[in-house]
């Protein structure tokens, strides 16, 4: 039998089904997940941008996304919100790049990181003269992106949510 940090002992037949974890109703017991950043598949945003989905429901997510998106130089993602749905942070991995949202703008560098609560106008732009990395979680599984200047609402990484042309 092992014993979890702060949890009750677990036979190994309750290793991988209860009706209680740690004594609390979930179910199946969840399992961690390693994610190996070179086998995620990535997601065409258009205008050579890319993201690679990490955590999300697939994997049993139910408290917040993340992934990463990569930016060719001078390309954004169109200014949008996430009305009514998600507060994000965003962490600069790699590159340089500009924060904008409502009369505020920003040069990051790596390790910097932008907190954006839900219904805020913002988006992030690659100034460098390489590729732009960043971090993003939302602080939910149900994502949506209301684009600023259409008002049309998608889902997060759908087809149509697509990256703005470059210099746009």
């Amino acid at each position: 039998m092992g014993r979890s940090p702060g949890g009750p002992s677990l036979r190994p037949s309750e290793s991988t089904s209860c009706s209680c974890v740690f004594g609390r109703k979930r179910g199946k017991v969840r399992k961690p997940h390693v994610l190996l950043f070179d086998e995620v598949p990535s997601v065409d945003r258009g205008s050579g941008v890319s993201t690679k989905p990490l955590v999300k429901e697939a994997i049993g997510a139910t408290a917040f996304i993340n992934g990463v998106t990569s930016f060719p130089s001078g390309a954004s993602i169109p200014w949008h919100t996430h009305n009514h749905n998600v507060d994000e942070s965003v962490t600069l991995l790699e590159g340089s790049g500009q924060f904008q949202s409502e009369g505020v703008v920003r040069q990051l560098k790596p390790c910097d990181t932008v907190f954006v609560p839900a219904g805020v106008a913002h988006r992030f732009v690659n100034t460098g003269s390489g590729v732009m990395r960043i971090l993003w979680v939302y602080g939910g599984t149900k994502v949506t992106r209301t684009f600023t200047e259409t008002g049309i609402t998608l889902a997060h990484l759908s087809e149509e949510d697509k990256a703005a042309p470059q210099g746009g």
